[in-house]
């Protein structure tokens, strides 16, 4: 999925991804934590980045910052 992203970009600039995804989102996280190997991305990280108090009392979870890169 990944791949096809970065490979469908004009002149393939793209050297970082970044995406949220709430923590018991188990397929997600697993889904780009696998695409790290596809892409030769040197590594993967994540942090909280959007807090439940910033939806206003909606019962959301924190959503955590997967940052994926850089691609080689």
């Amino acid at each position: 999925m990944l791949c096809h992203l970065a490979e469908s970009i004009p002149n393939r600039k793209v050297r970082y991804i970044e995406v949220t995804i709430t923590q018991s989102n188990k397929a997600s996280k697993a889904l780009f934590s696998s695409e790290t190997g596809y892409l030769d991305a040197d590594f993967i990280f994540e942090e909280k980045l959007f807090l439940e108090e910033y939806f206003c009392g909606l019962d959301h979870e924190p959503e955590l910052l997967f940052h994926i890169g850089s691609i080689n």
